[in-house]
């Protein structure tokens, strides 16, 4: 049998570096986050995504990716057999494009920032069908390299399971009306979180939003509309935050943001940007465009003995001297 080349070496030894990495209680991205960041080291890309297919099985959207910026991002989405991804998916077969200008199945994203002139694209597969696609760019003709190709092969031949479980444990803590995590995903998640902080002595902060005169908008609207600014909101708040920070739906119209290696000063700082950039977007409703504002709590833990139910306490208690003082202001607890 003949021994294995330095090259062959290097990506067994990262694949086994991403699946010994990944923490059962840390974000639900982090090994599809790994993946995108090695296949653009390993193929010398300038971007890449991980897609894989929503709920309705005809749609590919990004749960990973690197070098793309945050407005590039979330608007990575595909329907089946739309553009190279969703032919790829389709078809299940692998592709390298050199020159993309040439080949009519490529599809810009609204949204396009990046230069995009060549593209390798696979497909993800388990023994229950198609789950994505990985697809790496870059702002050079001719990048992609059938040696490329093997070691994306050899990444998604690994990783395509433990993905596909990520896919449906994220599904199972997601809230189905906002997209956000639910209340099972902080259970399990912020008290990692405190758990590493104290681990490592690395900073841990919060974000308590909240709606403001949210009943009026039920009061006034009904309850669609108020479902349509409870998602506008989410949705303002996923776009806003890093990847690194997860948005859970803690109640009606309030949110919490978990913040990881974050310190008070920071944290506070975000809260504001959060405040004052959602005061002045419109969020679409089925009774036109209303703009809300919200408060906001920004805590971090206590005492090195304080626990995630203390720190929730401490939170939502200052959240109601925010109400009290009048809204639409960030408030520390």
């Amino acid at each position: 049998m003949a021994s294995e080349t330095p090259r062959e070496r290097e990506v067994l030894l990262e694949i086994f570096r991403m699946t010994q990495q990944v923490d059962p209680g840390g974000s639900l991205e982090q090994l599809p986050e790994m993946v995108a960041t090695a296949a653009c080291r390993f193929t010398r890309a300038d971007s890449c995504a991980v897609l894989v297919f929503d709920e309705t099985g005809d749609t590919l959207r990004r749960v990973a990716s690197h070098g793309l910026n945050p407005t590039e991002r979330d608007a990575t989405v595909f329907r089946l057999g739309e553009g190279i991804a969703g032919w790829v998916a389709q078809h299940g077969k692998p592709l390298a494009v050199p020159d993309v200008r040439e080949d009519p199945r490529f599809k810009l994203i609204p949204a396009q920032e990046t230069e995009i002139l060549s593209m390798g694209c696979l497909p993800l597969r388990t023994h229950h069908g198609p789950l994505g696609v990985i697809s790496v760019n870059s702002r050079r003709v001719g990048t992609f390299t059938p040696a490329h190709m093997d070691f994306l092969t050899s990444i998604a031949a690994t990783i395509v399971t433990d993905i596909d479980n990520s896919r449906l444990y994220h599904m199972a803590v997601t809230d189905d009306l906002t997209g956000a995590y639910s209340r099972q995903y902080l259970a399990e998640a912020l008290p990692a979180e405190i758990r590493r902080h104290r681990r490592y002595r690395r900073p841990l902060a919060v974000l308590l939003v909240d709606a403001d005169h949210f009943a009026d908008i039920n009061d006034s609207h009904g309850v669609e509309v108020g479902d349509a600014v409870v998602t506008g909101l989410a949705e303002h708040l996923i776009v806003s935050v890093r990847e690194v920070d997860a948005v859970v739906r803690f109640g009606g119209d309030e949110f919490l943001v978990i913040m990881p290696e974050t310190a008070m000063q920071e944290a506070v700082a975000m809260a504001e940007r959060l405040r004052s950039s959602l005061a002045i977007t419109p969020l679409r409703t089925p009774a036109g465009e209303l703009t809300i504002t919200a408060s906001v709590v920004v805590g971090e833990l206590g005492s090195p003995d304080e626990e995630m139910g203390g720190l929730l306490e401490r939170v939502d208690g200052a959240l109601q001297a925010a109400k009290e003082a009048g809204r639409n202001q960030v408030v520390v607890a």
